[in-house]
């Protein structure tokens, strides 16, 4: 069934953060952890998307408790969709195409809220997550592994 994203979960903007050295709370921003704090906001398996600039878009699912800064929305799956699937129909959108602002791209909760998703049943999500989740695993350590041989 198609369902709109403000069907299957709730958005909300991510809030200034006060950074700590010392912290251990990971802060979100537009493209990936900025940083650490002492308290969490948002839980594992929220989704965080970039909001403004040039990585208005970028999608991430924290592997812990997190802060998401005021450059981000944060996509809070309900009972309809796994987070993981959720995450991976996100990160295939094209979100270039939807920012407004010529100088300064935007995403805002209206345009997220208008996408249309097919979205199966718990089960068959369950499957693609199943057949999709070790390439995206495998993914990650050749990341790594090729960001450390570039060090």
């Amino acid at each position: 069934m198609k369902f709109k994203l403000s069907e299957i979960s709730k958005i909300s903007n991510g809030k200034k953060a006060v950074f700590y050295d010392d912290g251990t709370v990971p802060v979100y921003g537009a493209n990936g952890p900025i940083g650490t704090t002492q308290n969490s906001k948002y839980n594992v398996g929220d989704i965080v998307i970039g909001r403004v600039g040039a990585n208005a878009g970028a999608v991430h699912r924290p592997i812990s408790n997190f802060w998401a800064s005021d450059n981000t929305m944060v996509v809070i799956p309900g009972e309809r969709v796994r987070s993981e699937y959720l995450t991976w129909l996100l990160q295939k959108t094209n979100f270039n195409q939807m920012t407004s602002g010529s100088a300064q791209p935007l995403l805002n909760q209206d345009i997220l809220n208008s996408i249309d998703f097919e979205i199966p049943g718990l089960s068959e999500q369950d499957y693609v997550i199943s057949v999709i989740e070790p390439f995206e695993n495998q993914m990650g350590v050749l990341t790594s592994i090729n960001d450390n041989l570039a060090a």
